[in-house]
């Protein structure tokens, strides 16, 4: 004869077990009887069923489905907070299933739902992001020839042109040698300094920088304004995701 386990918290089926004859009772009564051993019954329980927990009701001798979320991660709905849920039943009201994503890194969740942040705190961020992203800019490679240049070298370049420009205003003729920063592997990220032989040489590396600097600067200092200016945060946002 099989007997039916559970769980005796909260009556969980664990499994059939085969009871064993008692042979005193059965001898007193005339017929077989099985011990039946605790947490355990004789009623049969239903098939399985995905997602649900068979459990046993003692007081109604009955089994019911019970919904099974065990090591599912839910997400608090206030703060967000992951959590993987421990005991049976249903969700609790307090968690949501999937977790909900912003349209963008600037939203914020808050009451349920994200949000922007006060326009003046959204506006410091989109201001710092600016600012980042117009130096990496700045940091960026830009080929001229066989070699490649960066925007952030415009200081240098234009002290190196001036310095050459006033060699050749004393005797026509460059008399010291000029070496310039260029990049020969922007992959590997090696630099090298270039002997320049003449301004015309030099020229193109310096007209590349000086245009790719006054470029970015100029779009850099609109989108200041823009920013400065705006007061909608959809708006506000679209400045930095379009820089």
């Amino acid at each position: 004869m099989f007997v039916y386990n559970y769980e005796p918290l909260q009556g969980e089926y664990i499994g059939a077990s085969e009871a064993r004859l008692d042979p005193v009772t059965s001898q007193l009564e005339g017929k077989e009887v099985y011990a039946i051993p605790a947490n355990a019954t004789t009623v049969v329980p239903p098939i399985e069923k995905k997602g649900y927990a068979r459990c046993f009701n003692l007081k109604n001798e009955t089994w019911s489905y019970v919904e099974d979320h065990r090591n599912q991660i839910v997400y608090n709905k206030e703060t967000l907070e992951p959590y993987t849920i421990k005991e049976l039943g249903p969700i609790p009201n307090i968690y949501i299933e999937n977790e909900p994503q912003p349209k963008n890194k600037y939203q914020v969740w808050q009451n349920g739902k994200y949000i922007y942040p006060d326009i003046n705190v959204l506006r410091a961020e989109v201001k710092a992001d600016l600012d980042a992203q117009y130096q990496e800019k700045l940091n960026g490679v830009y080929r001229v020839g066989k070699y490649y240049v960066q925007p952030s070298w415009g200081t240098i370049y234009t002290n190196t042109l001036v310095a050459m420009q006033q060699d050749i205003a004393e005797d026509g003729k460059l008399d010291n040698s000029y070496f310039i920063l260029l990049i020969t592997n922007p992959i590997l990220g090696k630099l090298e300094q270039i002997e320049m032989k003449s301004i015309e040489e030099f020229l193109p590396y310096y007209n590349k920088v000086k245009t790719v600097f006054k470029d970015l600067t100029e779009v850099y200092h609109s989108c200041i304004v823009d920013i400065s200016n705006c007061t909608i945060a959809e708006k506000l946002v679209n400045i930095i995701l379009n820089y």
